[in-house]
């Protein structure tokens, strides 16, 4: 079988053939390598074949005796050792000696379905290129009914991976295929099909919420309320630049964690254009004017301490801008205009 990044399968001895370079270089964090290890092993004895048997070890001739024990003799030596271990190739049970590298596909209902997948697409941080055309195959293959569950799904993978696993690069690749997938979801989406595309609500209480950021409303409500509307919060970040509230450049993915509750790293919070007072406005007719954002308590400040950074990408203080005075009548309008569509029954 083709075993290079073009083969958007899921399969054992595709994931295994390129996640080798990853483990021979030290690039695999060792709790995820000891998981994949233990996750290649548990579908290759259910699902796979075995190269040599200790059945046949008992009723062998010497020869065979002598291959089969030297083989597990290299296997003892380094099965405590993960790296080594999955650079061997193959690994023993007591019916025999596996190899690593056979042909075992991973189907959509695997209970583990979203590690091999998500391992899959780690590899695709040798060649970013190829990412789209892997998230467009799965998505074919597996969500074509769910396109917005398929959205949510690769949001956890990030919210799970980020920094633990995928580089940076990765991550960005992914989360703009995801925004553009999002404002180009219902133009594909039949009329009949998009009326009933994320009803259900969820709704969890502000104090059971563990902050990291803000939470819209609407999105604490409906988990798919940005992927039923796809514009909705593009449109807000373009006026919000537009008008020198926000620095703009490549910073709307860091507006998006903003209103979801994600963390936004220390390399990506948002630059703040405008003055410290219109900061201050805009935190107050979101949270208290206008009640699009679920409550954070005493954390109000902290949190917009944590994702913004002045125009001269300087740190905030909670008292620059709880004590900011003044500013312009008509800023502050206009931002009440502008932050409007973010509630969701307008």
């Amino acid at each position: 079988m083709t075993t290079d990044l073009e083969y958007f399968e899921l399969d054992i001895a595709d994931i295994y053939n390129n996640i080798s370079h990853f483990v021979a270089n030290d690039l695999l964090p060792k709790d995820i390598a000891e998981k994949l290890n233990d996750h290649l092993q548990l579908e290759i004895v259910t699902n796979g074949e075995l190269f040599c048997t200790y059945e046949e070890y008992l009723t062998g001739d010497e020869k065979y005796k002598a291959y089969y024990l030297n083989q597990y003799d290299s296997f003892k030596l380094v099965r405590h050792d993960v790296k080594e271990a999955l650079l061997l190739d193959y690994f023993f049970t007591n019916k025999g000696g596996y190899e690593y590298f056979q042909s075992v596909p991973i189907k959509y209902n695997n209970p583990n379905f979203s590690f091999w997948f998500g391992i899959k697409l780690f590899t695709y941080e040798q060649d970013l290129t190829l990412v789209d055309k892997f998230l467009r195959f799965q998505l074919d293959k597996n969500y074509s009914s769910s396109k917005a569950d398929y959205l949510l799904f690769l949001n956890a993978l990030i919210n799970q991976y980020n920094e633990i696993l995928y580089p940076t690069g990765l991550v960005k690749t992914i989360e703009d295929w995801i925004v553009f997938t999002e404002r180009h979801l219902l133009q594909s989406t039949p009329a009949t099909q998009s009326a009933v595309i994320a009803t259900k609500t969820v709704n969890i209480k502000s104090k059971d919420i563990r902050f990291n950021a803000f939470l819209l409303k609407s999105i604490n409500q409906d988990p798919e309320f940005l992927i039923r509307n796809p514009n909705c919060l593009l449109d807000v970040y373009s006026q919000l630049t537009l008008n020198s509230f926000l620095f703009g450049g490549k910073q709307y993915l860091s507006f998006r964690k903003l209103l979801s509750n994600q963390k936004i790293p220390e390399t990506e919070k948002i630059i703040w254009q405008g003055a410290y007072v219109e900061l201050k406005w805009f935190v107050n007719i979101l949270l208290k004017e206008s009640e699009l954002l679920e409550p954070v308590g005493k954390d109000l400040w902290l949190i917009v301490t944590k994702c913004f950074v002045n125009k001269n990408g300087g740190a905030f203080s909670i008292d620059q801008i709880k004590s900011s005075r003044g500013g312009l009548e008509n800023r502050q309008q206009l931002l009440r205009q502008i932050l409007k569509p973010l509630n969701q029954n307008n």
